[in-house]
């Protein structure tokens, strides 16, 4: 079997084995491990910040698909909680803040009344 016939485990290139690979050189270069950055993320640490939180970001940080070491998943909720939260299922500490901020309608309401009073009786206010 002559070399040219040889594949290399390591790149795929033809005429050379993994030991004698001279693509091996490159990619142990560094540069090369990350992908290209893609702008919209900080260029340094490659995170964005989705819903309050750090994230890696999914176009072009190298280890996007994996999960950031500070949160776990629930074994019995399965939910994305802080890795040192032992609260028992349905009472976590959730990263992940709720969606709706807004106050309840009643503290709505008090605060209307509370306004509308203060334009009506402006002395009573002060």
């Amino acid at each position: 079997m002559s070399i040219e016939n040889l594949s290399c485990f390591g790149c795929g290139g033809k005429g050379h084995i993994e030991r004698e690979c001279p693509n091996a050189r490159l990619a142990a270069a560094g540069p090369m491990d990350k992908p290209m950055w893609c702008g919209t993320c900080d260029r340094r640490t490659r995170l964005i910040e989705s819903h309050g939180l750090a994230a890696r970001c999914p176009q072009c940080h190298p280890l996007a698909h994996v999960q950031l070491a500070q949160y776990i998943r629930c074994p019995g909720c399965r939910m994305l909680v802080y890795a040192y939260d032992t609260n028992e299922c349905g009472k976590h500490a959730s990263p992940v803040q709720p969606a709706d901020r807004r106050p309840e309608r009643e503290e709505i309401d008090a605060i209307v009344a509370r306004e509308t009073e203060a334009r009506i009786n402006p002395k009573d206010a002060a």
